[in-house]
């Protein structure tokens, strides 16, 4: 069996993990043989016309602001359910990245002597503190460190970091007071050098990045489920992560035969030799790719209107979105969700309905 999956995202935000307007990143792929691709073209051409939307070509975020637009999300939604097609969704809470490289920074053995190598792989111990990072610290000044770190000055990195973990050491949470004080030890000379030794390789901390790579680990575990030996990835146009991404895949895709196993019952493994290639295309050219634009807008959106308490819009296309998210096909291994603990299962039980 010949399968394509398309995969877009929704949300990307650059730098700002705190836009107030995008909190949440989703990356989904949606698996298409040929056949599926041309019927369900035919059938997107039928919605956009009974609709009456005049988008050259459909983009999920667009749709999702107006009444005619929603109806078009609900019905795409329900054709792309009726196909009865594998898909594969990853949600991420952007936020969550910033508290974690904190900890990934500042907790790693090799910068700082009060932490052993431990601090660099068990989730049993880092969610919990990243968890409470996220929930005590100022926005500004976690961004403020986010974001000096992604520059090239390494001096006012160490000082934000100071200024930061000063801030948690003065936390009335006695454990992670205790926590800051000996993340404080870290060496951010040495820290830096490294930054920038990987950053120089094309590799640094990107939301993006850590979602499609735990959606191509995901899909390649799905595919086994599914028993479909090979899948070609065709991927958004996307200029500014097509570099970073194609190594990934190579990396990934090329590895020697390894299986990591978390005490949080997490299972990593290598190599993803399911995914056979991986393209980059217009998604004008490809319905797969705008159904999987619409299939991670309208996850977003639910996700970030469910966290707002925002009311419930007048057009239903939950309960699609929650078919197409429930199916068998997907395996239980999505939706898949990155972020705290609290946010993933409160998510991941409203994305549900469980």
């Amino acid at each position: 069996m010949s399968i394509v999956a398309y995969i877009d995202e929704s949300g990307h935000s650059g730098a700002d993990l705190y836009d107030v307007h995008q909190p949440i990143l989703t990356y989904a792929a949606v698996w298409l043989e040929e056949y599926q691709a041309t019927v369900l073209a035919d059938k997107l051409a039928k919605l956009r016309k009974r609709h009456h939307v005049q988008l050259r070509e459909i983009k999920g975020a667009k749709l999702m602001k107006t009444a005619g637009g929603q109806r078009l999300v609900r019905d795409a939604l329900e054709a792309v359910s009726a196909a009865a097609t594998p898909i594969s969704i990853v949600a991420m809470q952007k936020a969550y990245m910033a508290a974690g490289v904190v900890v990934d920074d500042c907790t790693d053995y090799v910068y700082n002597d009060a932490f052993d190598e431990r601090w660099g792989w068990d989730p049993l111990i880092r969610e919990p503190l990243i968890e409470k990072i996220l929930r005590v610290s100022d926005p500004q000044a976690l961004m403020r460190v986010w974001q000096l770190r992604g520059g090239d000055d390494g001096a006012a990195v160490a000082q934000a970091y100071g200024s930061f973990l000063f801030g948690l050491s003065l936390s009335l949470d006695d454990e992670l007071a205790a926590r800051a004080r000996q993340m404080q030890r870290t060496n951010f000379k040495q820290l830096w050098s490294a930054v920038q030794g990987a950053r120089s390789m094309g590799s640094d901390y990107s939301p993006n990045l850590s979602a499609f790579n735990a959606l191509l680990h995901g899909m390649d575990e799905q595919a086994a489920c599914l028993r479909v030996p090979a899948v070609t990835l065709v991927h958004d146009a996307q200029q500014q992560f097509q570099a970073l991404f194609t190594r990934v895949w190579t990396l990934t895709s090329q590895a020697h035969p390894a299986t990591y196993r978390f005490p949080n019952g997490n299972i990593l493994r290598f190599p993803t030799d399911r995914l056979k290639s991986l393209a980059f295309a217009e998604s004008g050219a490809h319905v797969g790719i705008q159904l999987a634009d619409v299939v991670a807008a309208a996850t977003r959106v639910a996700i970030e209107e469910h966290a707002g308490g925002t009311p419930d819009r007048s057009v239903p296309y939950l309960p699609a979105l929650r078919d197409l998210l429930r199916s068998p096909l997907a395996c239980g291994i999505f939706p898949f969700a990155i972020g705290t603990d609290s946010w993933k299962y409160d998510v991941l039980a409203f994305l549900l309905d469980v």
